[in-house]
């Protein structure tokens, strides 16, 4: 079961198939149950997919795919890690929506980090596929908590086109 926030949640069900994927380079990690932002000592806000449903009964959404799942990975001393995965909201009724994430984008962004932070040289992953809408500020959680990649490469690419080049 997945630890629930008032905005986002942690799997710890998912350690093990992260443990499974850096056994081979030597690095044993254990969850770290607590999101302790004193302790830790990295951090990196990145995106996983996955579908979000709505639980509002009276709402006629029939859920919706995310691409931009904004996810706080962490790593805390004594080789210990979490990540936070950030809750958005249904844009009809303004909900928290229900997660089921794609475990494959999940586990893949956990491992990149550890083995980024512990010198181990990584590939970088490109998800094909192109999304279908835009990344809906107002309706996600990490956004609104100053945590989402996705609202970082908006304010960016924003930056960049107002720009004027000579």
């Amino acid at each position: 079961m997945p630890k629930e926030f008032k905005d986002s949640t942690m799997w710890p069900e998912l350690h093990e198939a992260v443990s499974g994927e850096i056994e081979e380079y030597n690095l044993y990690y254990a969850f770290q149950h607590k999101n302790r932002d004193a302790r830790c000592i990295d951090d990196w806000d990145t995106n996983i997919m996955g579908r979000f449903g709505c639980p509002n009964e009276a709402c006629r959404s029939t859920g919706w795919s995310s691409k931009k799942i904004a996810t706080t990975i962490r790593h805390y001393p004594n080789n210990r890690h979490n990540a936070k995965v950030w809750y958005q909201r249904c844009k009809r009724c303004d909900t928290k929506g229900v997660i089921t994430l794609n475990v494959e984008s999940y586990v893949e962004r956990v491992v990149y980090w550890l083995k980024r932070w512990n010198d181990i040289p990584t590939e970088k992953h490109y998800h094909s596929g192109a999304s279908k809408g835009p990344h809906l500020r107002k309706y996600c959680e990490g956004c609104k908590a100053g945590r989402c990649a996705a609202a970082d490469a908006e304010d960016l690419a924003n930056l960049m086109s107002s720009l004027k080049w000579d």
